[in-house]
């Protein structure tokens, strides 16, 4: 499989919530963004959405104390049960692509590097 990112990934344990962006407001649905870049997450959830769909997303920043979220819009690219492709864990896996690249994720992005 090629990889065309066009960011590079940071592996990260970030809380998230997300809700489908196409639709009237409904309770988000918690989970963590196992992998993060500018470009798009991987996220780990009870559920997810199928491909195609557009999500609304909150990450959380920093360390859950300070009430601090990142707001992004993106699109589910892959999604199924699981880590991800060849796990199962009774979550559900979706890869997202954000609409446009979140360059204020920069700065916690570096401290992942660093670390």
């Amino acid at each position: 499989m090629d990889n065309n990112r066009s960011f590079p990934r940071c592996n990260t344990r970030l809380r998230v919530e997300f809700a489908r962006a196409d639709r009237d407001p409904a309770a988000p649905v918690p989970g963590i963004a196992t992998n993060l870049s500018l470009g798009g997450t991987f996220i780990q959830a009870e559920r997810g959405e199928h491909p195609g769909t557009p999500l609304a997303l909150s990450i959380e920043i920093g360390d859950g104390r300070n009430g601090k979220s990142h707001l992004a819009r993106g699109v589910v690219l892959r999604s199924g049960p699981g880590e991800g492709p060849g796990g199962d864990n009774g979550k559900h896996f979706m890869a997202v692509r954000f609409d446009e690249p979140q360059f204020e994720l920069s700065q916690i992005l570096a401290v992942y590097i660093e670390n």
